[in-house]
């Protein structure tokens, strides 16, 4: 679901491909840092975006205080 392609990117995909059991979870991805950023611009430039039906694309951040 998330690994590093031969042009030196980040990649995270959806499993799409595997069938789930009713009930049964889908895996997910969460990015955490070990650095603490009190301001700045903070820019994603995103190669594909998730889109459709039910998708929720997000980008957030969390405050420690």
């Amino acid at each position: 679901m998330s690994y590093i392609n031969e042009a030196g990117q980040a990649v995270m995909q959806v499993d799409n491909w595997s069938w789930l059991a009713p009930g049964q979870a889908r895996n997910s991805i969460r990015i955490e840092s070990n650095d603490l950023f009190n301001k700045g611009l903070y820019i994603l430039d995103v190669a594909a975006a998730p889109w459709g039906c039910g998708v929720w694309p997000a980008w957030w951040t969390v405050s420690v205080f």
